[in-house]
């Protein structure tokens, strides 16, 4: 059982591995519009990590959720299309030197 607040959940603490980010209120256009892509990451270990990759793309334009998984080693993000593309995350990524599992 983990807390938060003075609420009890029972079961594994599932934000224990990821960190999700989000900028909500500024996205133009709803949810089920936003495109969701999964990038493949290697070498986060820690939150801190997390914390750091996330910072990396989530100041982007475009970009409005941001979840990081260091224990499997995705960072999922929903964006605008019109906005940003895999492209500019992989790019944001490497300047923050996150190593990104390219196929």
């Amino acid at each position: 059982m983990w807390i938060l607040g003075n609420r009890r959940f029972p079961g594994e603490c599932a934000w224990f591995w990821s960190l999700t980010f989000s900028t909500a209120g500024r996205s133009p256009i709803t949810f089920d519009q936003l495109s969701r892509l999964d990038i493949p990451v290697r070498g986060l270990d820690c939150k801190g990590c997390a914390l750091g990759t996330a910072k990396a793309i989530n100041h982007l334009d475009g970009v409005y959720f941001v979840t990081v998984d260091f224990k499997a080693g995705v960072v999922s993000t929903r964006i605008d299309p019109a906005m940003t593309n895999h492209a500019a995350l992989v790019e944001a990524l490497k300047k923050a030197n996150v190593t990104v599992n390219e196929p």
